[in-house]
């Protein structure tokens, strides 16, 4: 019976506190209420959102993961993830001891590449020294994988 009137009383004592911008205070009455109701996730919820205010964004990240494992439908904390996420996203680097700018490069043109048809009339070369002449239309395709692919299908039907 105590523990059901410390609980409300204690995140509502961490909400004032949040209200009025002390946010360390805050942080321990909901610790405290976390105590006393472990699986409470209106609680944990409170704590990652102290935890983003404070610009604890990963750990901010981890404590609405928590309440969404206790109550996935809370849209707070489905809202919360999302926002605290693309903060953390626009903060971190994209790794340790990434530059702040990309440095220039000095970009040669490349040559000028062949035109479709040139490329398609070019011979292959086999490894035995003879060319092979190949005529493809970009619009043709081989019959033979068509057959193969409906074979495969009727395989799978008939078993």
């Amino acid at each position: 019976i105590i523990a059901e009137k410390w609980e409300p009383l204690l995140n509502n004592l961490g909400h004032t506190c949040r209200k009025l911008n002390k946010y360390d205070d805050a942080l321990r009455y909901h610790q405290q209420a976390l105590v006393i109701s472990p699986q409470n996730a209106s609680t944990v919820s409170c704590i990652g959102f102290i935890l983003a205010l404070q610009n604890n964004l990963a750990e901010a990240v981890d404590m609405f993961h928590k309440a969404l494992g206790l109550r996935r439908d809370d849209s707070f904390s489905i809202t919360m993830l999302s926002y605290v996420i693309e903060q953390l996203m626009e903060s971190t680097p994209p790794f340790q001891g990434a530059p702040d700018t990309v440095p220039g490069f000095d970009i040669v043109p490349s040559p000028p590449s062949p035109n479709l048809e040139e490329a398609l009339q070019t011979p292959i070369m086999l490894d035995d020294g003879r060319q092979l002449f190949e005529t493809f239309t970009p619009s043709s395709s081989p019959p033979s994988i068509e057959i193969e692919m409906q074979d495969c299908f009727q395989d799978e039907n008939t078993s």
